[in-house]
């Protein structure tokens, strides 16, 4: 199987043979203050990484990690610059664990990680 990448805007693609995938977007936000990557992998066994570029002075960015009932269970700041930070997730049981990052007390984006 051949595989190739390659980028289209803010998406990355992938072509298989002779079939052409547009995959998710590259990032979990992106702006010209802030970037900060999906978590990967994703499913997830004991530990995830996220890459963040921050280029403003925000009081407070971070990564808040919940259980499937909504309660709070991991909080993870995000203060860094250019930089991949590595998240245990050992402490985490398997299952889906909705993921929001917070900026200066608001919400921008909710996805879901699965851990195995």
């Amino acid at each position: 199987m051949i595989m190739t990448f390659g980028h289209l805007g803010n998406n990355l693609f992938a072509i298989h043979s002779n079939h052409f995938h547009l995959s998710e977007e590259l990032y979990l936000f992106k702006s010209d203050k802030l970037m900060v990557s999906h978590l990967y992998p994703n499913p997830a066994f004991d530990y995830v990484d996220i890459d963040v570029q921050i280029t403003a002075n925000f009081s407070e960015v971070k990564l808040v990690i919940f259980n499937i009932l909504g309660q709070q269970v991991k909080e993870v700041n995000l203060d860094t610059n250019n930089r991949t930070l590595r998240i245990n997730l050992k402490d985490l049981n398997p299952g889906m664990y909705p993921y929001q990052l917070v900026v200066d007390g608001r919400s921008l984006v909710t996805k879901k990680l699965i851990v195995r």
